[in-house]
């Protein structure tokens, strides 16, 4: 009898049995129904549909840059991450521009022309030179365009170059964390000749310790410390 019952099942998933809605033997019949359609193709609301040949997309790395997420965070000793991006006057300019040659002062700001923004930039500009005798670079990279970046050096006069960073790559590349979940974050990086990452320093609201932090790095990074008094010979 069970094995009776059994075979009029299955054969109701290729086939069909007419059963009473209400008993047992057809909520059996949807069930084995349902399993099978699930193995062959889609289930609907409507019933079964045909076989799919869609295959899923397959999922993206959390930590990817095409999510949109942040990159694993980077720490000091670490190796700069490579980039090449158009400056304002629409030269491309790469980190390899820099390796064996200077010191790399890289700073990420959120919008040119901001309040905050501003002061930060003329706090490099009025510090430039100080910069350029510690044998360094300063580089600003933020989201806005070619144009926007030259009229905004244009109107400050900074002396510095300003790179366009469009879809956030190298921003996520070298994990800098938005303020708030929406503002583009401000994060300072000084790295050295051989590329590597010496000082990390990260503040929305403070845009004009930058510089302090990113002089005070490069100093200890060059040895550059007032000469002490030699020793009196007895």
């Amino acid at each position: 009898m069970v094995s009776t019952f059994l075979s009029s099942c299955q054969a109701s998933v290729h086939g069909r049995l007419d059963l009473p809605t209400s008993s047992p033997q057809q909520r059996c019949v949807q069930s084995l129904a349902l399993h099978s359609s699930v193995k062959l193709g889609r289930y609907t609301n409507e019933g079964v549909d045909e076989p799919s040949n869609v295959q899923s997309k397959p999922k993206s790395h959390p930590n990817h840059p095409s999510t949109g997420q942040l990159t694993n965070l980077l720490r000091e000793g670490d190796p700069a991450p490579r980039f090449r991006l158009p400056s304002g006057s629409g030269t491309f300019v790469s980190l390899s521009d820099f390796i064996g040659k200077k010191n790399l002062v890289l700073y990420f700001y959120p919008k040119d022309s901001s309040a905050g923004c501003t002061r930060e930039a003329c706090s490099f500009r009025d510090t430039y030179s100080a910069f350029k005798e510690l044998g360094a670079e300063v580089i600003g990279i933020s989201p806005d365009g070619q144009s926007s970046h030259e009229k905004f050096a244009r109107d400050e006069r900074l002396p510095f170059t300003l790179l366009s960073d469009l879809d956030g790559s190298v921003r996520r590349a070298y994990g800098v964390k938005p303020s708030l979940g929406l503002i583009p974050g401000r994060t300072t990086f000084v790295i050295d000749k051989q590329g590597i990452i010496r000082h990390i320093y990260s503040s929305q609201m403070h845009p004009n310790r930058h510089v302090g932090e990113a002089l005070t790095a490069l100093r200890s990074l060059t040895n550059q410390v007032s000469p002490q008094p030699a020793s009196a010979v007895v």
